[in-house]
């Protein structure tokens, strides 16, 4: 996640936040700011990079299953085998 370092992340995780989720979920800014300890400006810089983050992964994974449903119409499908099989 953009502006979001090595202190910043440990002091996320002390503070509960654990996941980029966790961040995105937590609607009091002010909650983010004070018990992480980042300040209002950088929990907001963080709250708005989390999001971010969030939309491009989705739109990423939406491609991505559009993709391979798309090689999967394309693919042959296997024959069946026909009446009984002889031995």
């Amino acid at each position: 996640m953009r502006g979001c370092g090595e202190k910043a992340i440990e002091q996320l995780a002390s503070a509960g936040y654990h996941t980029v989720e966790d961040v995105v979920k937590e609607q009091d800014i002010m909650k983010l700011a004070d018990s992480t300890g980042l300040g209002i400006k950088k929990a907001r810089q963080i709250k708005h990079s989390a999001s971010l983050y969030l939309e491009e992964e989705a739109k990423l994974r939406k491609e991505l299953d559009a993709e391979r449903a798309a090689q999967a119409a394309l693919a042959p499908s296997s024959p069946q085998p026909e009446g009984g099989a002889s031995a």
